[in-house]
């Protein structure tokens, strides 16, 4: 859906994930977009000790170089869990911290039309990072729901960047 409206995205990636989905990582970063890091098992990094997240962030950035001959430059962290001791191991790292300010909730499976409502609800003039899952279950939905979010942003006057290119 992604190539057919010529749109580029960030792909933040779970690491012990990568090496079985190697071809999609590698597909994802051929086609143009970023791929970047999500941690190694989705923690909620503020529960960790620092060294902790640095194990987190430290393995998920090294499976991804060994795929894609590219380091990630940011991470998001799981559920927005952060704090000001856990930016510092990041940037320490040389991550720099990503959140969202537009989440649909479209991890609960809701319809299409309704993750599209809530992104375009959102289309207030204001650069937007919108949070849209890939993974974790069947994403229908949130496929269904792109070629709305697209348009629809793109007739407010949108246009579509990948973050920590």
């Amino acid at each position: 859906m992604l190539d057919r409206y010529h749109v580029l995205a960030t792909f933040f990636v779970v690491g012990v994930h990568v090496p079985g989905g190697a071809d999609v990582v590698a597909r994802a970063l051929e086609a143009g977009h970023s791929v970047q890091n999500h941690t190694w098992s989705h923690p909620s990094l503020t529960r960790l000790s620092s060294s902790a997240v640095a194990d987190q962030l430290t393995r998920t950035s090294a499976a991804i170089t060994a795929i894609t001959g590219t380091a990630p430059s940011c991470y998001r962290p799981p559920g927005g869990s952060t704090s000001h001791r856990v930016r510092a191991v990041g940037s320490s790292l040389g991550l720099a911290e990503v959140r969202w300010n537009v989440d649909p909730a479209d991890y609960r499976r809701p319809s299409p039309a309704a993750i599209a409502q809530r992104v375009l609800a959102a289309a207030d003039g204001r650069p937007l990072v919108v949070l849209l899952h890939d993974g974790g279950g069947d994403r229908r939905n949130t496929v269904a729901a792109l070629p709305a979010i697209i348009e629809g942003l793109r007739a407010r006057g949108y246009e579509f960047v990948p973050l920590c290119t």
